[in-house]
């Protein structure tokens, strides 16, 4: 069973609103379980979802309006749900600044969601898809990526200063423009021209190399781009 958070600023009569609509009511319920949160009021399309038997979370924020607590709301819903898929409409629906240092977001889609600006700070975000995501001016420091889909990502001005990606053989941690893999810390630099042989001398297979020569490449592509 598939899980599915959809969360939309409001749910009043719009195409937006009735796409949410025609999507979580024409779905296959015995493999797609869907969960409609509105970060306003339930409102007449909200009502129709939840006739349908589809459960509408609605926080209450006025339209329009900025309320940190939003947020704070939507964070406790993802964490309890721990959805497979988190699927965003409308720019209230957003992620833009939001806190969210130290969640639990492994395996979550992400793909085009406006993060800019949001804290991960120890995020955990392997296996997350966040293909064509917006995260410019995100906090990714610490947060794992182990595995995590950056294709398209916007990565302009994200602090990158500190990742940890999880291998098959030893965890990788990256800081400022070292790298660290088991008791080797070297620059990025000159992992990529010693890789295969910092690899051989401990014992890890051609696989393993590179595996990790992949994980070494981002590390100095997140550089790059966060400069």
């Amino acid at each position: 069973m598939i899980k599915v958070v959809h969360c939309i600023g409001g749910l009043e009569v719009g195409g937006a609103e009735m796409m949410l609509y025609k999507t979580t009511t024409r779905m296959n319920r015995e493999r797609v379980a869907s969960l409609v949160v509105s970060t306003s009021l339930v409102g007449p399309i909200g009502e129709r979802i939840r006739q349908a038997g589809i459960p509408v979370i609605a926080f209450g924020k006025k339209l329009g309006s900025v309320d940190p607590r939003v947020v704070f709301k939507l964070y406790q819903v993802l964490k309890r749900e721990k959805p497979d898929v988190l699927q965003t409409y409308l720019y209230e629906a957003n992620l833009y600044g939001a806190d969210l240092s130290g969640t639990d977001l492994s395996g979550t889609d992400l793909s085009g969601t406006d993060l800019s600006g949001a804290n991960l700070y120890g995020a955990n975000l392997s296996r997350a898809n966040l293909s064509r995501a917006n995260l410019s001016r995100a906090d990714l420091s610490g947060a794992n990526l182990s595995g995590a889909n950056l294709s398209g990502a916007n990565l302009y001005g994200a602090n990158l200063k500190s990742i940890f990606i999880y291998g098959s053989m030893s965890g990788l941690q990256f800081i400022d423009n070292n790298v660290k893999i088991g008791c080797e810390d070297h620059s990025s630099e000159y992992w990529l021209i010693m890789y295969e042989t910092i690899g051989k001398e401990n014992d890890y297979s051609d696989k393993q190399i590179e595996e990790y020569y992949e994980y070494i490449k981002i590390c100095k592509n997140f550089r790059e781009v966060s400069k």
